[in-house]
């Protein structure tokens, strides 16, 4: 038995199995004609079923989420490494494109609304997690952060030198979905927070009220 775990461990570090499921073709048909032919409906249905008929299973896979969000992660990373130098980007784009049109938008729109929920539950009923999640966020977590606030700043600039009514359009959508007094109270404290790390305010709003002077001094010729 310890045998057969170790080949099977072997093969699998190893992509054989995977390897040789891929080379044929019938099953690469099987799975294509499956996927294509997917009813989304099931998945919820698959999910109910699976709480209520036998919550022990439900239990048994939660216990194995570490484990798996482990393993999307790896294989996640892996992708974009191997997907980033062998596809074009113009490629990408029309693949991801196509994606975007094809998503369920409502479902994704009550998903997030109902794990909202659950993590604010969860949240409330375990204050050891909160301090937890905010040691993290303190440490590894704030450079992620950062870096993750740097990509997303040149992306907007790279938008903006596109498509410069772009930004305002989406702005416009965000701000019309946004709980004002909820906004109002986490400004309040990201802005006290920032202060506290006295930036260079006065350099950045000077350079930011200069460049509106002289985009409205372009628009008014």
């Amino acid at each position: 038995m310890d045998k057969i775990e170790q080949i099977l461990d072997s093969n699998e570090e190893s992509g054989g199995i995977l390897k040789e499921i891929l080379r044929t073709p019938l099953f690469k048909d099987i799975i294509r004609d499956y996927l294509n032919n997917i009813d989304p409906k099931n998945g919820a249905s698959m999910i109910k079923t699976l709480i209520w008929e036998d919550p022990e299973v439900i239990l048994s896979i939660m216990g194995t989420i570490p484990a798996i969000i482990n393993w999307v992660i790896g294989a996640l990373s892996e992708m974009g490494k191997q997907i980033a130098g062998a596809f074009p980007p113009q490629l990408l784009k029309a693949f991801i494109v196509n994606i975007g049109g094809d998503i369920d938008k409502d479902t994704f729109k009550e998903g997030l609304n109902a794990y909202g929920k659950l993590i604010k539950g969860i949240l409330d009923a375990s204050p050891e997690l909160r301090v937890a999640i905010i040691d993290g966020i303190k440490g590894p977590g704030a450079k992620a952060i950062g870096s993750g606030v740097n990509f997303a700043l040149r992306y907007i600039n790279k938008i903006h030198e596109e498509d410069p009514k772009l930004i305002g359009e989406i702005i416009s959508g965000v701000i019309s979905s946004i709980d004002t007094k909820e906004f109002s109270d986490a400004s309040n404290t990201l802005v006290g927070a920032v202060l506290d790390q006295r930036p260079p305010f006065v350099s950045w709003g000077l350079r930011m009220i200069g460049g509106r002077l002289r985009a409205k001094f372009k628009r008014g010729k």
